[in-house]
């Protein structure tokens, strides 16, 4: 195990984890046109060709290449970078703790976002699924491995894995929080904003005190899995099954259930001793715009969602 000095030496810098951030966020919006115009290029070069799994292209093209990569080939370049970064194997005891609080978190989120969906009906908004039921054994896999598994991987490599481990340069406090609230801007969704950050919040703090990325892409996995088959069950009536209870009382009170219930769980996963704070490093000009371009971009896109929810646009 590195001491903190040593590990704050092999973290990635504030300025290279908001780089990856910005590409990440920039390429959330780029990549589907982009491929939308090359397969119309194809199309005119062979009339034949079909546009089918377009979508699904431009999601395994940017959330591999633009998401994970990156952080990935940092953290890949030695070991105690990798260490450093967490990219090594969870402690054996993490793994069932890890399970059990995914297990959790599935009702809890539910409730927590069906009494956030409720507000934003009563203020006059629309809450709406977004995706399609299967209709097919063959077609419920594919959403699995896309709407479950790829982003497990890819986010967890670039939140937990990237900006976390730098973040710790300014403090693990800090660092769950700022990832946290990274990770809900980038789903850019004013609909799921208060669940995913929590979940960012949680999945800070298991990849902290597990001790592992890998924890958190078994959390995060097993989590989308079981809220795209939940939804499945519900033959698609609501988003992020927020119909689990037509009681707000009964919200109400699973979500606070459910919040302590996963709060014990997250305790009895923090590690004895620990590492200790790392010392800081202070976040230059250019570090700051780059952070602060990530920010507006992901923050305007997710006004706009907020704004469709209303009707607005």
């Amino acid at each position: 195990m590195l001491s903190a000095d040593d590990a704050a030496y092999y973290r990635p810098s504030l300025r290279a984890a908001c780089l990856w951030l910005l590409l990440a966020a920039i390429g959330k919006t780029a990549v589907l046109p982009l491929f939308e115009a090359l397969h119309r290029l194809l199309g005119r070069l062979w009339p034949g060709i079909s546009a089918t799994g377009l979508a699904l292209e431009a999601e395994l093209f940017y959330k591999i290449v633009l998401v994970a990569t990156p952080a990935w080939l940092y953290m890949r370049r030695d070991n105690a970078t990798r260490h450093a970064a967490r990219l090594i194997a969870p402690e054996g005891r993490a793994l069932p703790l890890t399970v059990l609080a995914a297990v959790i978190a599935v009702p809890f989120a539910a409730a927590l976002g069906g009494l956030w969906a409720r507000l934003i009906e009563a203020l006059g908004g629309h809450v709406t699924a977004d995706i399609a039921l299967p209709v097919s054994i063959g077609e419920a896999l594919l959403q699995l491995a896309v709407y479950a598994l790829l982003p497990a991987v890819c986010e967890e490599l670039l939140f937990r894995g990237g900006l976390m481990s730098a973040w710790e340069r300014r403090g693990r406090r800090r660092a769950i929080i700022v990832q946290a609230a990274l990770f809900a801007l980038f789903h850019e969704s004013a609909q799921g904003f208060p669940v995913q950050l929590v979940m960012g919040l949680a999945l800070g703090r298991i990849v902290m005190d597990g001790g592992s990325v890998y924890a958190g892409m078994l959390f995060h996995g097993l989590y989308n899995a079981l809220t795209l088959i939940w939804s499945w069950m519900l033959q698609g009536e609501c988003a992020h099954f927020y119909a689990i209870s037509d009681s707000v009382t009964a919200q109400l009170g699973l979500t606070v259930a459910g919040a302590l219930a996963l709060m014990a769980v997250l305790y009895r996963l923090r590690r004895g001793g620990g590492s200790g704070e790392a010392p800081r490093e202070e976040m230059d000009a250019g570090t700051s715009v780059l952070l602060l371009l990530s920010v507006l971009k992901m923050l305007s896109l997710g006004v706009l969602n907020g704004l469709s929810l209303f009707g607005v646009i």
